[in-house]
This record gives C-alpha cells, sequence and structure tokens, in this order.
C-alpha cells in the first residue's frame, strides 16, 4: 500500500525569534518541500512511502536524502545530478505582522531534471496511491513532463490519485496556473485539496471564499466542472486562529470538522500534514467523517512542531483529535 510523491525537496533557512530576515545575523536550517512533507508525514504514521525527486551530488543533496531517510521514507527513487539544491528563505510572522517567504530555486537539481531519465512505470512499481501538488509544474518544463508521465502510470496501475492545488504566487501567475493546472486536475486528480483562493488562483472557480456555506459552494462547483473528481476537500483558516474543513464526496453528504483553535509555533507544512492524514485515513478505510477529523488534528497539531515535517504518529493524533487541547506532562 505503498504512497508515492513526486516533488522538490528545498533547505530552508529561517531568521529565529520572529526577526526580518534583513535584521537576521544568523539562520536556523531545516530540510521541507510540500511533496517531501507529505512522505514525511505518511512514514511517521506508519504508511510506505516513496518520493521521486532527484537531489545534487553534494553535501546539501546529501544532508536533504539523510533527513528522509532518518523518517523512514522510501528513496530507491532519489536520483543525484544537477548543479544545486533548492533553498527557500522564511521570515517568521509575529501577531498582526504575516510571515514571508523568499525561493531561491531557479536553475536547481530538480527543475533541471530530464523526464525522459525517468521510467515512470518503474517508480510507480507497488503504488497504491500517487499524490501530487500545484507546486511542482510550476518549476519548468522538465517537472511538468515528469509529473505527468507518472500521472499516466499511476492512472494506467489504478492508483488513486490526489491533488492539493497549492498555488504559489511568486512561483507562477494565475493565468499560467490555470493553463496547466485545470486539464491536469481534469486528468489526473481523483481527490482534489484546496483551499478557496487556490481553487480561484489554478482553476478559476468563482465562489467566494467567505461567507456561509462558501465551501460547500466550492466543492460543488469543482464537482460539477471536473467529472473524474470523486471528491473535493476544502480547506479554511477561521475565524480568527483556528481551522476547518469540509469533505464532499460525490453523491454524498458533506463531512464537516472544525473550527478548531490553533496555537501557532510553526505553520508551515501544516497543509501537508493534513493531506497526509488524510491520505492515512481513506487508505484505512475509515468513512469519511471519521478521515476528515483525523486529517485536521494531524494539520492543527502540526502547528506545535517547529520545521517544515510533523512527526506525529497516529496515537497522538488520534489523541489530539479527541482532545483538541494540549495535554498535561505525559509520565
Amino acid at each position: 500500500m505503498t504512497v508515492v510523491t513526486f516533488g522538490e525537496v528545498l533547505m530552508r533557512l529561517a531568521s529565529l525569534e520572529q526577526q526580518r530576515l534583513s535584521q537576521a545575523t544568523s539562520l536556523v536550517l531545516h530540510v521541507g518541500g510540500a511533496e517531501a512533507n507529505v512522505a514525511v508525514s505518511l512514514a511517521c504514521l506508519g504508511t510506505p512511502a516513496r518520493l521521486v525527486t532527484r537531489l545534487p551530488d553534494n553535501a546539501l543533496g546529501q544532508a536533504a536524502l539523510q533527513h528522509l531517510l532518518r523518517h523512514g521514507v522510501e528513496t530507491s527513487a532519489v536520483f543525484r545530478g544537477g548543479p544545486r539544491l533548492g533553498l527557500y528563505f522564511l521570515e517568521p510572522g509575529a501577531g498582526q505582522r504575516p510571515g514571508r517567504v523568499i525561493y531561491d530555486r531557479a536553475g536547481s537539481a530538480f527543475a533541471a531534471l530530464d523526464p525522459e531519465q525517468l521510467d515512470a512505470e518503474a517508480l510507480l512499481d507497488g503504488a497504491r496511491w500517487f499524490h501530487w501538488t500545484g507546486i511542482t509544474p510550476a518549476l519548468g518544463e522538465g517537472p511538468r513532463r515528469a509529473l505527468t508521465a507518472l500521472c499516466e502510470a499511476a492512472r494506467e496501475r489504478g492508483a488513486q490519485i490526489s491533488c492539493d492545488l497549492n498555488y504559489r504566487r511568486t512561483l507562477w501567475g494565475e493565468g499560467a496556473a490555470r493553463e496547466v493546472m485545470v486539464p491536469l486536475v481534469t486528468r489526473f486528480a481523483d481527490i482534489c485539496v484546496a483551499n478557496a483562493d487556490a481553487a480561484r488562483a489554478c482553476l478559476a472557480a468563482r465562489v467566494p471564499s467567505k461567507g456561509a456555506g462558501a465551501s460547500e459552494r466550492l466543492a460543488a462547483e469543482l464537482l460539477a466542472r471536473f467529472e473524474g473528481l470523486r471528491a473535493v476537500v476544502v480547506t479554511r483558516r477561521g475565524p480568527g486562529p483556528t481551522l476547518q474543513a469540509l469533505l464532499q464526496q460525490r453523491g454524498a453528504p458533506p463531512s464537516r470538522a472544525g473550527p478548531w483553535a490553533v496555537d501557532t509555533v510553526d505553520r508551515i507544512g501544516a497543509g501537508d500534514a493534513f493531506a497526509a492524514g488524510l491520505i492515512f485515513a481513506l487508505l484505512q478505510g475509515r468513512p469519511a467523517p471519521q478521515a476528515l477529523t483525523f486529517a485536521l488534528a494531524a494539520g492543527c497539531l502540526k502547528h506545535t512542531f517547529v520545521g517544515d515535517v510533523s512527526p506525529a504518529g497516529p496515537e497522538e493524533i488520534e489523541r489530539f483529535a479527541i482532545e483538541r487541547k494540549s495535554a498535561d506532562v505525559v509520565r
């Protein structure tokens, strides 16, 4: 029941104590990347996870590889080569000041990969689920073609395919995103995870992001437009420091979870932890309401971990789903 993901591994360099990057005299390093984060979270949940990626054959590439190995991700599909590891710089937010990300990933080993060197059938061997995000096709022609080949192989194998839209306005504009993402979602998504902003940017969704019933209307719109979708998951922040989600399966009543309050130590990767929790729960055959609750608990709990990944195991997430608050010291 292996889950395969495909995407770039990044090195994160973040300022400390909510400093602006222009103030920082030192930076702290973490390894991340949306698809890698999903693979790590799945491995920590006990689900075999394989990441297809390309890392440079240098010390930074080795550090990224060790990060994957340390968390139990299968690395047989990690290729080596290329000039450099992609980076991103994080300026954490504070109070009313939002966080800020600056990417430095142009010309990276992953962006420069040659899709002709990938044997998509072999890379999907044993896969029951394939997960991709809208970040990968934004990185260039090579990643885009490789993603298409992997999606085609997953479809031929009968694997479930999930897509998290993950729109990044600093990587591409809405016009380019829609030109690429609409055909990809049409052909290669059984489950689409989105928030309202990403759905508007990537898929030209028309539903407003706020107001009563907005998530339900967005899910209904996407299911009507994309006939291949079996389900749409809509995530939403707010009101206040809360998270909530809706899962709408085709032909079934909607499932809702939240809003749940979150105390944020580090919000980077929360959506990836949510996606991993959802995949884990659905692969276990959990009914939609329980799967969504588990996924939301995984996303909320990620806020308590520094770094891009959530190392939470299933029992910890189950406990949080029930209590939805910090417990006393476990002794």
